[in-house]
């Protein structure tokens, strides 16, 4: 790994963590600065999907949704089925 992806990755991992113990502004801000780290499509559709997850739970609905759609199509389905 290279220090950049080595730098989202422990991102993505205590933003999973914080999420994990409920903490989902703290989350929120470590998806969004592993996003602004990353350049992987697929990761950054996971950090979407993530983050998205968080809004959700913060009842930011129309934050959830965008962040469902940069993180894939078929997850807004999945998204819509929590709303």
């Amino acid at each position: 790994q290279t220090m950049q992806e080595l730098s989202d990755t422990v991102w993505l991992e205590e933003g999973n963590a914080l999420f994990n113990a409920g903490d989902m502004q703290g989350a929120v801000c470590c998806y969004t600065r592993a996003l602004k780290l990353s350049d992987g499509q697929a990761e950054r559709a996971v950090l979407y999907r993530n983050r998205s997850a968080c809004y959700l739970r913060l009842e930011e609905h129309s934050k959830a949704e965008a962040d469902a759609t940069k993180g894939g199509r078929d997850r807004v389905q999945d998204l819509c089925l929590h709303l």
